[in-house]
């Protein structure tokens, strides 16, 4: 698990934060080409059970990663397919990136 009081990825936590900071995580994850990951975020009050201070512990599942096999172009009538494919930035036998 990744710890940080306060976030790791806000300077300070509030509530509505959590949900934005776990999801940048989970994006994060699937640049990397894990697309089933799972990131769910613990807020534990650390002093006096309030929530002045507090430990946010995220849980990871990254799953397994995935790669590109090969990359098709259908229904393209003004240039050849090796050539739309030869433009593409999703490289065959690397890893998916969600963002490209």
């Amino acid at each position: 698990p990744l710890l940080g009081t306060p976030t790791v990825l806000t300077s300070k936590f509030t509530p509505q934060m959590l949900d934005v900071d776990r999801r940048a995580l989970l994006a994060h994850y699937h640049q990397l080409g894990y697309l089933d990951a799972v990131v769910d975020a613990e807020v534990d009050p650390t002093a006096h059970g309030d929530m002045s201070t507090v430990q946010v512990i995220y849980h990871i599942r990254e799953g397994k990663p995935y790669t590109v096999r090969n990359v098709r172009v259908d229904g393209n009538k003004a240039y050849s397919e090796r050539a739309l494919v030869g433009i593409t930035e999703q490289p065959t036998g690397k890893l998916y990136d969600e963002s490209v």
